[in-house]
């Protein structure tokens, strides 16, 4: 019985490994629908605060690495702006 338990705690260490670059890649990508809601709804001005605290690392890294170049388009896409 105490193999049981054992095999069954060990067995969600590949699923939870596979998860974390999952959910890394959505939480990256998730800042453009996000944007693009905020403008064409009428709540940016709502969202904008809650927005600037939950996607701050994404903000960072575009503002200080070499992803500023190759990642303005992406958040304006589709808002009429370029």
């Amino acid at each position: 019985m105490g193999d049981d338990g054992a095999s069954r705690s060990t067995s969600h260490w590949p699923l939870a490994l596979a998860a974390v670059p999952v959910v890394l890649v959505l939480y990256v990508l998730s800042i453009g629908p996000v944007a693009w809601l905020a403008l064409h709804t009428g709540v940016e001005a709502k969202i904008a605060p809650v927005a600037m605290v939950i996607y701050a690392p994404v903000v960072w890294l575009h503002d200080h690495t070499f992803l500023k170049n190759r990642c303005s388009g992406t958040s304006v896409c589709g808002s009429g702006e370029r």
